[in-house]
C-alpha cells in the first residue's frame, strides 16, 4: 500500500497529489518494474530508449521530457488466471522479473476526488490475503496511459553538491573544522563549516544583502552581538539596541536528513496547516503543483537499473546549517537541495514528521 493505505484515504486530494516516495508519481498507481525488465518486455515508458547513463542522463530523462506528458505502456497483468489492465512504470532498484502492485486505487464509490483514479488490483489478490504471488505475467496491449510524475520538476541537476556525504571517520576527523574564505572579486570574507566546504559554497561569496535587515541589525548573517548605536544618556527607546530577533523566542526545527524515508508527512502537514489547494493530475504533470515543501529523491551511481538513492527535503524558507557548534547562515536558495543534515529552518509553517530524532540526541553524518 502507499499514500492511500488500503484505499480508505482515496478521497483525500492531498494524499492523491503527494508524490510516491520512489517514483514521484501522483494521482496513479502504475505497475512498477525495473528498467531492464520493462525494456525486455517491451513495456518501457514512452521515450525511454536506453539505460546507458555513462554518457549522461538525457536518454533516461527522455521518458519525462520526450512526450508532451509522460506516458506509460498499458499491459494485461495476469495472476493465477485473473487479469487486470494497468499502466507500467519503471522504478530503478527493483529486482528484475518482479512487479509491484500498489493497492488502494481504482475505487468507484469513494467520492468526487477518488473515484476512477488509478487501477484496482484487489481482484488479483488471493482470498487468503497474501502480499506476494508467483507466476505473474505482463503482456503489452499497445495502449498508453498518461503518468504524472514530479521527478523532473524544479530539478537541481546543475548544482555541484546536491548530496553531501562522507564516512564517519572523515567526519570525526574534520567535522568541526571551520575555514576562512575570501572573495577576491567582492573583497569580502567569511567562514564556512565542513559541510559547506563539500559544495559550491566553498567558492561562493558570503551572503550579504544590499540593505540592513531590521530584525538582524545587519546586512550579513544574523549576529546577536550586533548592537545598533544610540544615545546612552537618553530615554530607553533611544539607547543602544540589540537586534529584534534576540528579544523574543525563536522557533526552529532540526531535521536529520540521514533518516528521511521520503514519506512526505512534512509536505502534507504543510498543506493542511496552510490549506493549500490541489491542482489535479494534468496540472501537476505541467509542473503546477502548489506544495510549499517537497522531498526530492535522487538516484546515484552508474547503473540506472541498480542505483543508490537519497532523499532531500526542500523547504520554502531560509535555512541555517550548523556544524560543530559553528553557525553559518546561508540563503535558502543556496542550501536548498544540499544534504546539510543539521538544518534549522525559521518556520513560516508547520513541519511534522514522526521520524525526527529525539531532542538533544547527537546527530552524526555517516
Amino acid at each position: 500500500v502507499g499514500n492511500l493505505a488500503d484505499g480508505r484515504f482515496a478521497n483525500v486530494g492531498w494524499l492523491q497529489e503527494l508524490p510516491a516516495a520512489m517514483t514521484r508519481v501522483v494521482w496513479d498507481n502504475p505497475v512498477l518494474v525495473s528498467p531492464k525488465t520493462a525494456m525486455d518486455l517491451g513495456l518501457a515508458p514512452v521515450g525511454l530508449k536506453s539505460l546507458d547513463t555513462a554518457h549522461g542522463t538525457d536518454g533516461v530523462n527522455a521518458m519525462y521530457t520526450s512526450p508532451k506528458y509522460p506516458h506509460g505502456r498499458v499491459a494485461e497483468v495476469k495472476v493465477n488466471g485473473r487479469t487486470v489492465k494497468a499502466a507500467v512504470w519503471v522504478c530503478p532498484g527493483l529486482p528484475e522479473n518482479t512487479a509491484v502492485l500498489m493497492l488502494g486505487y481504482g475505487r468507484t464509490a469513494t467520492g468526487l476526488v477518488g473515484d476512477g483514479v488509478g487501477f484496482n488490483f484487489y481482484p488479483l489478490r488471493e482470498s487468503t490475503g497474501g502480499r506476494a504471488a508467483k507466476g505473474c505475467t505482463l503482456t503489452a496491449t499497445g495502449d498508453t496511459h498518461m503518468i504524472a510524475s514530479t521527478q523532473n520538476h524544479w530539478t537541481m541537476d546543475s548544482k555541484t553538491s546536491i548530496v553531501r556525504a562522507v564516512d564517519l571517520p572523515a567526519w570525526d576527523k574534520h567535522g568541526t573544522e571551520v575555514q576562512k574564505v575570501m572573495s577576491e572579486f567582492y573583497g569580502t570574507t567569511g567562514e564556512i563549516n565542513f559541510a559547506e566546504k563539500l559544495g559550491e559554497l566553498s567558492h561562493m561569496p558570503p551572503s550579504i544583502s544590499s540593505r540592513v535587515n531590521p530584525y538582524n541589525g545587519t546586512a550579513r548573517d544574523a549576529d546577536p552581538a550586533v548592537i545598533t548605536p544610540g544615545n546612552p544618556n537618553g530615554p530607553k527607546y533611544q539607547q543602544n539596541r540589540a537586534p529584534e530577533f534576540t528579544k523574543g523566542p525563536q522557533w526552529g526545527m532540526v531535521i536529520d536528513q540521514t533518516v528521511c524515508t521520503g514519506c512526505g508527512t512534512c509536505t502534507v502537514a504543510c498543506q493542511a496547516e496552510n490549506n493549500i489547494a490541489v491542482v489535479g493530475k494534468k496540472e501537476t504533470a505541467k509542473g503546477r503543483e502548489m506544495a510549499w515543501i517537497r522531498v526530492d529523491r535522487y538516484f546515484t551511481g552508474e547503473d540506472f537499473n541498480n542505483p543508490s538513492h537519497v532523499h532531500g527535503g526542500v523547504r520554502a524558507l531560509r535555512e541555517r546549517a550548523v556544524r560543530g557548534g559553528v553557525p553559518g547562515e546561508r540563503d535558502g536558495a543556496r542550501a536548498r537541495g544540499a544534504q546539510l543534515h543539521d538544518v534549522q529552518p525559521v518556520h513560516r509553517h508547520a513541519v511534522l514528521c514522526e521520524q525526527l530524532p529525539v531532542q538533544g540526541a547527537p546527530v552524526q553524518l555517516v
